[in-house]
């Protein structure tokens, strides 16, 4: 795991192999701090925004526990990329509730060479 912190780890992250880029610090698997993704525009504890903290004002109506009425939406980006067809058949073909799934894909492609990720 990485160096410790004074915030509890949730679970760890693989960052990668690429010493040669990154460093040994950059590499291999960290202590993940969801504090961390907590952001904010100044330092006041209220303005911060959280991704996995829901609070009462983005809950539209919904009840904070159960996933009736929620959606999942993914953006995907490829760029020529043989293997995005796949990756959207199995996201479908292995969700527990694909009819919930909304997916964007940005797709950088050359037409005459590379397979649509939509075929």
């Amino acid at each position: 795991m990485g160096k410790k912190d004074e915030k509890a780890a949730t679970g760890s992250i693989f960052l990668g192999v690429d010493e040669k880029t990154w460093g040994k610090a950059g590499t291999g698997w960290v202590d993940y701090i969801s504090e961390y993704e907590c952001t904010g525009g100044s330092t006041d504890p209220a303005d911060r925004h959280c991704p996995h903290t829901l609070k009462d004002a983005d809950d539209m109506g919904l009840p904070h526990k159960g996933r009736e009425g929620r959606l999942l939406h993914v953006n995907l980006a490829s760029f020529r990329d043989p293997l995005c067809p796949r990756t959207l058949k199995y996201m479908f073909t292995k969700a527990t509730r694909p009819q919930d799934l909304r997916v964007r894909v940005l797709q950088q492609n050359i037409p005459e060479e590379d397979e649509d990720c939509l075929e």
